[in-house]
């Protein structure tokens, strides 16, 4: 019947083209609703798409491709409408043009992606959409389109019609883009466009992406010897950016770089100016409430090496960078009575409290090196000195201090005492000179590796990573793979296995090859290097590919190591997404294997510290019921880590959580708890409560050092020392405004919401106090009693204290990173943000004249 399915169908079995034609372009306008009927005779059409010779080859292949779409199957769709050539029009809106342009497109991404060449006709589609967007003005469109599919030149024509889109390629290039290469090249293609019509601070950052030293040093060298100060100003606050997200080897070709009358700036780029300012910082605003430690001591079995150590782990990360250590001279007796490791412990964690003291180190740990030290408080004070020198190279005394007895003891290197002394040592000189690529340095840990002693070796092989950070594929790493494949020692082998993972740092594709060698290795330990290496060559960047191969491991393979590594894995490339962890971890929290779910909860706290992120708790606390004591120990740090910072009133959970572990502060909790109480502890009231933790620096980059140390930590699990890598992934949350002469001014900062949000813990003995009451109320009297009283006493409160809305911050104040958001510097008419915004970390100010326009942001230079 002409009109239906059959009859159009019959159409197409005649030999005469004109019926077929007929046929073909019938059944395309009634495909949609009879596309069953149709679907049966698919090969009669199918001949016909793929008959060359017959006229309307073209409009039979579309036809498929709408027979397939309809029946879901859309990589077929998208083949047939590839054949389709110019009959396919991917600018139309129907449904299943959109389908099938969204598929062609994803099928030339992927190929790309594999380095493979896309059909003509693919290319063809592609480009057709494009011009489509650009067509109607959909810019931003138009852009995140060309970007993905690598058209360069749309890239260009959506910035030339649009510029204001520059800032927004930059974010999506660095976030987005995988490909190292081709992400460089992007932004080079902008660079041009980016200095016409972003500000100056918008052009560092991107110079910065480039990894370019040259553009850097001319632009801080141009803006610093302008006449401007406001010049000055910007100067400052770019080079204050360096130091926190820059490697040492990129801030030390700036260095070079600049003129040798920028004095100012080099103390910029060296930390040393930064390392000062947030000493005083942590020292002045230190809440800390030592008690907790009290407490620690006098309830716990601190006669047993491993509780004194995690009473000495939660006392240094508590006070890490004040510069406070009163404590710790007040009861010397008792911190001297640790043995062995445990009083190796004891003098590194002097390091922690003394993170960025620069100018006493030595005269600090002076006591601690000299040759006739025994080895224990040599080596430990060894590595607290680069606990406090970490990520500075500058300081040649320090480094002829560490370097020495590494060289030196190797004449005696059979001996327990050198091991001890150069496994400080080379951890030491890894952490100073950590990401200068120096060949001096790697050389020494070199040599360590060299002579397979497993102490210090495993310490080299985490020093030579930290020194070689990022540095990529090289002869020196595949030597090193078979150094680690061929060694018996596996305490040689972890270093190696991380070492691994530090020099692919960043390196996202370019660490696939030695991911795929290390995947299929019959060792464990390397199969936990592939987790490593995945886990930081993507970190931060939410990969599809890095997340499906560490989920897959977590799952897949035979050793509960590798399992465990690469769940945690999760939560660093997820580091700059939190929201997206506990969805995902959700499942293997509630696994019936205890590695993957201590390694979920770890992970759940590395990507989501600080948020107080009510998924994340919820992920966490059936973790801290588990029946496993070492599950327990880490969903204790995690949760801490997700609370830090939280108040009572913003995350009413945190006053539960301390009450669970003051519970469990008693002398029948096995030693595992212990560890994980008195870390918790220690990452609750980190920094005197001034610091988050995070693998990011507080503006949301990467931070090299914090990633290098959160990763050490992981590791406590085998070596207890390295928890003591943990404050160096603590970031002050201080906002700290300087003006051009580079001093605190008197700044004052608006908040719109009470302090009481965002306010420090109660002191510890009150809480004490109010817990034994509780308990000794509920004997006689109900809860529900008691509740009642409690709540028309809070009431009672409330009415007595009307707290005002709002609260006024001064210069060098504490800011948490909720209460970011709700600043607004405008209070202040004397000072405004040289960037015009106020974030964490250093606010360079300029004074506003009297009855003085706003300037624009694009500074002129001289």
């Amino acid at each position: 019947m002409w009109g239906s399915a059959p009859g159009l169908l019959a159409l197409l079995t005649e030999k005469n083209p004109n019926f077929q034609i007929k046929g073909i372009r019938e059944l395309e306008n009634i495909v949609n609703n009879e596309w069953p009927q149709i679907a049966d005779k698919i090969d009669l059409i199918l001949d016909l798409a793929k008959n060359t010779e017959f006229p309307a080859h073209e409009q039979a292949a579309r036809l498929a491709s709408k027979i397939y779409y309809n029946l879901g199957d859309f990589n077929k769709a998208v083949e047939f409408a590839i054949c389709a050539g110019a009959t396919f029009d991917p600018t139309l809106k129907d449904e299943y043009t959109q389908k099938v342009s969204s598929q062609c497109i994803q099928s030339y991404i992927k190929l790309i992606e594999q380095q493979e060449k896309p059909n003509q006709q693919l290319f063809i589609i592609v480009k057709q959409v494009l011009q489509h967007l650009l067509d109607e003005k959909r810019y931003s469109s138009c852009l995140c389109l060309a970007i993905e599919t690598r058209f360069l030149d749309y890239v260009h024509l959506c910035l030339e019609q649009k510029p204001k889109l520059v800032e927004k390629t930059i974010s999506i290039v660095q976030n987005i883009i995988i490909d190292s290469e081709y992400r460089q090249v992007v932004l080079r293609k902008i660079t041009d466009l980016a200095c016409k019509h972003c500000d100056t601070f918008q052009i560092a950052q991107l110079y910065y992406n480039l990894r370019d030293p040259d553009m850097i040093a001319d632009l801080l060298t141009q803006l610093r010897k302008s006449s401007n100060t406001d010049n000055w100003l910007m100067a400052y606050q770019i080079a204050f950016d360096l130091a926190e997200n820059a490697n040492q080897k990129l801030r030390s070709i700036i260095i070079s770089l600049l003129p040798p009358d920028l004095p100012d700036l080099k103390s910029i780029l060296t930390r040393n100016m930064l390392l000062k300012f947030y000493l005083d910082f942590l020292f002045q605003n230190n809440h800390t409430d030592i008690q907790i430690i009290v407490n620690l001591k006098e309830n716990l079995k601190t006669t047993k090496m491993l509780i004194h150590s995690s009473v000495v782990c939660a006392y240094s990360l508590m006070f890490a960078g004040t510069g406070d250590d009163n404590f710790y001279r007040s009861n010397i007796t008792w911190f001297g009575s640790g043995r062995k490791w445990a009083q190796f412990i004891t003098i590194a964690g002097v390091g922690a409290i003394h993170i960025g003291h620069l100018q006493s180190a030595l005269q600090i740990l002076e006591p601690f090196l000299h040759n006739d030290t025994p080895p224990y408080p040599y080596g430990a004070a060894l590595y607290a000195l680069g606990i406090i020198y970490a990520n500075y190279s500058w300081d040649r005394k320090v480094i002829e201090t560490v370097k020495e007895p590494i060289i030196k003891q190797k004449s005696s290197i059979i001996k327990q005492k050198s091991s001890i002394i150069r496994n400080g040592g080379c951890l030491a000189l890894g952490l100073i000179a950590m990401g200068s690529r120096e060949q001096e340095y790697a050389s020494i840990v070199r040599d360590v590796i060299n002579d397979d002693i497993p102490e210090p070796g495993e310490a080299a092989g985490y020093a030579y990573g930290m020194i070689m950070l990022g540095v990529g594929p090289c002869q020196e790493l595949e030597e090193l793979v078979r150094v680690a494949e061929n060694n018996d020692h596996e305490k040689i082998a972890r270093g190696l296995a991380m070492c691994f993972a530090f020099m692919m740092y960043g390196k996202q594709d370019s660490a696939e090859t030695l991911i795929a060698a290390l995947l299929n290795h019959q060792k464990p330990i390397l199969r936990e290097s592939a987790a490593w290496v995945t886990a930081l060559a993507y970190v931060g960047t939410a990969s599809n590919v890095a997340l499906e191969r560490l989920l897959h491991l977590a799952v897949s393979d035979v050793n509960p190591d590798v399992r465990r590594a690469a769940v945690i894995g999760v939560g660093f490339v997820l580091s700059r997404h939190p929201s997206k962890v506990p969805s995902m971890l959700d499942l293997l929290a509630k696994s019936y294997h205890s590695h993957v779910r201590s390694g979920a909860a770890l992970a759940v706290g590395i990507a989501c510290a600080g948020t107080g992120m009510a998924d994340a708790i919820e992920v966490l606390k059936p973790l801290l019921e588990d029946l496993e004591d070492f599950v327990k120990q880490h969903a204790m740090i995690a949760m801490a880590m997700v609370l830090q910072q939280q108040s009572d009133r913003e995350v009413p959970y945190a006053k539960e959580f301390r009450r669970y572990l003051r519970k469990l502060t008693t002398r029948n909790t096995s030693e595992i708890q212990v560890f994980g109480v008195s870390v918790a502890y220690g990452i609750l009231n980190a920094g005197g409560r001034n610091v988050a933790i995070s693998c990011n620096t507080l503006r949301g980059e990467n931070s090299t050092l914090a990633t290098v140390a959160m990763a050490l930590f992981c590791n406590y699990f085998y070596w207890l020392p390295l928890t003591l890598m943990l404050p160096l992934a603590f970031h002050p949350t201080a906002v700290i405004g300087l003006d051009k002469s580079l001093k605190v001014v008197p700044w004052e900062i608006y908040c719109n919401k009470p302090a009481s949000l965002f306010a420090y813990p109660p002191p510890f003995e009150s809480e004490t106090e109010s817990l034994k009451e509780r308990e000794v109320v509920e004997l006689s009297i109900s809860r529900k009693t008691q509740e009642q009283k409690e709540n028309k006493k809070e009431e009672k409160k409330e009415v007595d204290e009307k707290e005002p809305s709002y609260v006024i911050l001064k210069n060098q104040s504490r800011v948490t990173l909720r209460q970011l958001k709700h600043l607004d510097f405008g209070y202040c008419e004397k000072y405004t943000p040289v960037t015009g915004e106020v974030f964490h970390g250093f606010v360079m100010l300029k004074e506003n004249p009297e009855e003085e326009e706003e300037e624009d942001n694009i500074l002129d230079l001289d």
